[in-house]
Protein backbone atom coordinates (compact mmCIF):
# COMPACT_ATOMS: atom_id res chain seq x y z
CA UNK A 1 0.00 0.00 0.00
CA UNK A 2 2.67 2.21 1.23
CA UNK A 3 5.21 1.66 -1.95
CA UNK A 4 2.45 1.88 -4.41
CA UNK A 5 1.59 5.28 -3.07
CA UNK A 6 5.39 6.05 -3.25
CA UNK A 7 5.75 4.87 -6.62
CA UNK A 8 3.04 7.03 -7.61
CA UNK A 9 1.27 3.66 -8.67
CA UNK A 10 -2.02 2.25 -6.70
CA UNK A 11 -1.59 -1.06 -6.41
CA UNK A 12 -4.38 -3.46 -6.21
CA UNK A 13 -4.80 -4.89 -2.85
CA UNK A 14 -6.41 -8.15 -1.56
CA UNK A 15 -6.58 -7.94 2.21
CA UNK A 16 -7.43 -10.26 4.75
CA UNK A 17 -7.49 -9.66 8.61
CA UNK A 18 -7.58 -13.48 9.52
CA UNK A 19 -9.83 -12.70 12.76
CA UNK A 20 -11.52 -9.67 12.76
CA UNK A 21 -11.99 -8.16 16.28
CA UNK A 22 -12.62 -5.04 17.15
CA UNK A 23 -11.10 -5.21 21.01
CA UNK A 24 -11.10 -1.43 21.73
CA UNK A 25 -13.73 0.42 23.88
CA UNK A 26 -15.19 4.36 24.07
CA UNK A 27 -12.80 6.84 21.28
CA UNK A 28 -10.38 4.10 20.19
CA UNK A 29 -13.28 1.76 18.89
CA UNK A 30 -14.99 4.47 16.80
CA UNK A 31 -11.60 5.52 15.13
CA UNK A 32 -10.32 2.12 14.36
CA UNK A 33 -13.98 1.46 12.85
CA UNK A 34 -13.24 5.01 10.72
CA UNK A 35 -9.69 3.74 10.06
CA UNK A 36 -11.15 0.47 8.35
CA UNK A 37 -13.69 1.86 6.11
CA UNK A 38 -11.13 4.54 5.20
CA UNK A 39 -8.59 2.12 4.41
CA UNK A 40 -11.24 -0.23 2.40
CA UNK A 41 -11.76 2.44 -0.38
CA UNK A 42 -8.36 1.40 -1.17
CA UNK A 43 -8.47 -2.37 -1.52
CA UNK A 44 -9.76 -4.78 -4.32
CA UNK A 45 -11.20 -7.29 -2.06
CA UNK A 46 -11.41 -8.20 1.11
CA UNK A 47 -11.07 -12.07 2.01
CA UNK A 48 -12.44 -13.76 4.98
CA UNK A 49 -11.94 -17.02 6.29
CA UNK A 50 -15.07 -18.05 7.43
CA UNK A 51 -19.08 -16.89 6.55
CA UNK A 52 -19.62 -15.48 9.91
CA UNK A 53 -16.62 -13.25 9.73
CA UNK A 54 -18.05 -12.26 6.68
CA UNK A 55 -21.30 -11.31 7.72
CA UNK A 56 -19.33 -9.45 10.45
CA UNK A 57 -17.24 -7.25 8.18
CA UNK A 58 -20.74 -6.47 6.35
CA UNK A 59 -22.79 -5.50 9.74
CA UNK A 60 -20.08 -3.62 11.91
CA UNK A 61 -17.68 -2.37 9.06
CA UNK A 62 -20.63 -1.68 6.19
CA UNK A 63 -18.72 -3.24 3.44
CA UNK A 64 -19.79 -3.63 -0.09
CA UNK A 65 -20.90 -7.18 -0.16
CA UNK A 66 -19.07 -7.81 -3.37
CA UNK A 67 -15.74 -6.50 -1.97
CA UNK A 68 -15.82 -9.16 0.27
CA UNK A 69 -15.35 -13.06 -0.38
CA UNK A 70 -14.57 -16.19 2.04
CA UNK A 71 -11.67 -18.15 1.43
CA UNK A 72 -11.62 -20.94 4.40
CA UNK A 73 -8.53 -22.27 6.26
CA UNK A 74 -6.85 -25.03 4.17
CA UNK A 75 -5.88 -27.87 6.07
CA UNK A 76 -3.56 -30.85 5.89
CA UNK A 77 -3.51 -33.41 8.16
CA UNK A 78 -0.67 -36.13 9.41
CA UNK A 79 -0.90 -38.51 13.03
CA UNK A 80 2.72 -38.45 14.16
CA UNK A 81 4.03 -40.70 17.57
CA UNK A 82 4.47 -38.96 20.71
CA UNK A 83 7.86 -39.62 23.30
CA UNK A 84 7.80 -41.62 26.12
CA UNK A 85 8.00 -38.94 28.40
CA UNK A 86 4.54 -37.67 26.87
CA UNK A 87 2.62 -41.02 26.51
CA UNK A 88 3.30 -41.17 30.31
CA UNK A 89 1.69 -37.72 31.29
CA UNK A 90 -0.96 -38.98 29.12
CA UNK A 91 -1.26 -42.11 30.64
CA UNK A 92 -1.81 -40.66 34.03
CA UNK A 93 -5.70 -39.66 33.17
CA UNK A 94 -8.01 -41.53 32.30
CA UNK A 95 -9.44 -38.88 29.93
CA UNK A 96 -7.49 -36.10 28.30
CA UNK A 97 -8.60 -33.19 26.84
CA UNK A 98 -6.22 -30.81 24.72
CA UNK A 99 -6.58 -26.89 23.65
CA UNK A 100 -4.31 -25.44 20.84
CA UNK A 101 -3.85 -22.07 22.19
CA UNK A 102 -1.05 -19.93 22.79
CA UNK A 103 -1.16 -17.85 25.69
CA UNK A 104 -3.44 -14.87 25.03
CA UNK A 105 -6.52 -12.87 26.38
CA UNK A 106 -7.78 -13.75 23.28
CA UNK A 107 -7.76 -17.64 24.18
CA UNK A 108 -9.49 -16.64 27.61
CA UNK A 109 -7.56 -19.36 29.50
CA UNK A 110 -9.05 -17.67 32.85
CA UNK A 111 -12.79 -18.95 32.20
CA UNK A 112 -11.15 -22.40 30.76
CA UNK A 113 -8.98 -22.66 33.81
CA UNK A 114 -12.27 -21.67 36.28
CA UNK A 115 -14.47 -23.71 34.26
CA UNK A 116 -11.90 -26.90 34.69
CA UNK A 117 -11.73 -26.73 38.23
CA UNK A 118 -15.62 -26.66 38.64
CA UNK A 119 -15.54 -30.07 36.70
CA UNK A 120 -12.73 -31.84 39.09
CA UNK A 121 -15.14 -30.71 41.74
CA UNK A 122 -18.20 -33.15 40.16
CA UNK A 123 -18.46 -37.02 40.66
CA UNK A 124 -16.02 -39.22 39.13
CA UNK A 125 -13.88 -36.38 37.45
CA UNK A 126 -10.36 -36.68 39.42
CA UNK A 127 -9.07 -38.28 36.47
CA UNK A 128 -9.22 -35.92 34.15
CA UNK A 129 -6.34 -33.81 32.56
CA UNK A 130 -6.29 -30.81 30.43
CA UNK A 131 -3.57 -30.18 27.86
CA UNK A 132 -2.73 -26.41 27.14
CA UNK A 133 -0.58 -26.60 23.93
CA UNK A 134 1.14 -23.42 22.95
CA UNK A 135 3.75 -20.78 23.96
CA UNK A 136 3.37 -16.93 24.42
CA UNK A 137 4.89 -13.84 22.76
CA UNK A 138 6.42 -10.91 24.55
CA UNK A 139 3.78 -8.94 24.54
CA UNK A 140 1.55 -11.34 26.70
CA UNK A 141 4.22 -12.18 29.34
CA UNK A 142 1.73 -10.56 32.12
CA UNK A 143 -1.04 -12.34 30.56
CA UNK A 144 1.36 -15.63 31.11
CA UNK A 145 2.37 -14.71 34.90
CA UNK A 146 -1.31 -14.21 35.45
CA UNK A 147 -2.69 -17.82 34.20
CA UNK A 148 0.03 -19.50 36.01
CA UNK A 149 -0.80 -17.62 39.07
CA UNK A 150 -3.88 -18.70 38.52
CA UNK A 151 -3.24 -22.39 38.01
CA UNK A 152 -1.78 -22.36 40.87
CA UNK A 153 -4.31 -20.31 42.88
CA UNK A 154 -7.42 -23.34 41.74
CA UNK A 155 -4.00 -25.83 43.30
CA UNK A 156 -4.32 -27.26 39.43
CA UNK A 157 -0.67 -28.54 38.62
CA UNK A 158 -1.58 -32.63 39.22
CA UNK A 159 -4.36 -32.09 36.58
CA UNK A 160 -3.47 -29.15 34.35
CA UNK A 161 -0.33 -29.36 31.82
CA UNK A 162 1.55 -26.68 29.55
CA UNK A 163 3.06 -28.29 27.32
CA UNK A 164 4.50 -25.05 25.87
CA UNK A 165 4.82 -24.73 21.86
CA UNK A 166 4.71 -28.10 20.08
CA UNK A 167 5.72 -28.19 16.85
CA UNK A 168 2.99 -30.08 14.79
CA UNK A 169 0.74 -30.46 17.05
CA UNK A 170 -2.08 -31.31 15.13
CA UNK A 171 -0.24 -34.19 14.75
CA UNK A 172 -0.51 -35.67 18.09
CA UNK A 173 -4.79 -35.24 17.78
CA UNK A 174 -5.25 -38.55 17.87
CA UNK A 175 -4.04 -39.41 21.71
CA UNK A 176 -6.51 -37.06 22.94
CA UNK A 177 -10.23 -37.46 23.73
CA UNK A 178 -12.01 -33.87 23.51
CA UNK A 179 -10.69 -31.30 21.78
CA UNK A 180 -11.58 -27.23 23.98
CA UNK A 181 -11.63 -23.95 23.10
CA UNK A 182 -12.91 -21.00 25.27
CA UNK A 183 -11.64 -18.36 22.57
CA UNK A 184 -13.28 -14.89 22.59
CA UNK A 185 -13.27 -14.58 18.97
CA UNK A 186 -11.43 -16.29 15.96
CA UNK A 187 -11.13 -16.37 12.10
CA UNK A 188 -11.65 -19.82 11.23
CA UNK A 189 -10.20 -22.03 13.47
CA UNK A 190 -7.88 -24.73 11.86
CA UNK A 191 -7.51 -27.01 15.13
CA UNK A 192 -10.84 -27.21 15.22
CA UNK A 193 -11.08 -28.46 11.48
CA UNK A 194 -8.28 -30.64 12.54
CA UNK A 195 -9.67 -32.12 15.56
CA UNK A 196 -13.06 -32.95 13.68
CA UNK A 197 -10.89 -34.50 11.02
CA UNK A 198 -9.45 -36.89 13.51
CA UNK A 199 -13.12 -37.91 14.93
CA UNK A 200 -12.91 -35.53 18.39
CA UNK A 201 -14.98 -34.23 19.97
CA UNK A 202 -15.21 -30.30 20.29
CA UNK A 203 -16.45 -28.31 22.99
CA UNK A 204 -16.18 -24.68 21.84
CA UNK A 205 -17.73 -21.10 22.44
CA UNK A 206 -20.36 -19.59 20.32
CA UNK A 207 -17.85 -16.86 18.86
CA UNK A 208 -17.45 -16.28 14.92
CA UNK A 209 -15.48 -18.83 12.91
CA UNK A 210 -16.13 -21.07 15.84
CA UNK A 211 -19.86 -21.19 15.11
CA UNK A 212 -18.88 -22.11 10.99
CA UNK A 213 -18.01 -25.31 12.20
CA UNK A 214 -19.42 -26.18 15.44
CA UNK A 215 -23.24 -26.70 15.70
CA UNK A 216 -25.81 -29.53 17.48
CA UNK A 217 -25.01 -31.93 14.92
CA UNK A 218 -20.87 -31.82 15.14
CA UNK A 219 -20.00 -30.53 18.88
CA UNK A 220 -20.98 -28.60 21.67
CA UNK A 221 -21.02 -24.74 21.81
CA UNK A 222 -21.03 -22.60 24.93
CA UNK A 223 -21.19 -19.52 26.25
CA UNK A 224 -18.05 -16.74 26.57
CA UNK A 225 -16.93 -15.95 29.94
CA UNK A 226 -19.59 -18.15 31.74
CA UNK A 227 -17.43 -20.56 33.15
CA UNK A 228 -20.51 -22.52 35.24
CA UNK A 229 -22.20 -23.11 32.01
CA UNK A 230 -19.00 -24.08 30.78
CA UNK A 231 -18.87 -26.48 33.17
CA UNK A 232 -21.61 -28.27 32.96
CA UNK A 233 -21.55 -28.31 28.97
CA UNK A 234 -18.59 -30.46 30.03
CA UNK A 235 -19.85 -32.52 32.37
Amino acid sequence: FFSSILLFKPAKIVYTMHGYNNKFDGLKFYMYTFFEKIFSTLVERHIAVSASERRKFLTELAFAEEQVIVIENGISVEEKKLNKRQMLILGRSSYNIVTFSRISPQKDLETMLYSFSELLKKPNKKSIALHIIGGHIDGDKAYLKKILALHKSLKLENNVIFWDDLPFASSFLQYFDLYWSTALWEGLPTAIIESMLKKILVVSTDVVGNIDLVNVNTGILTPVKDHHKIAEKLH
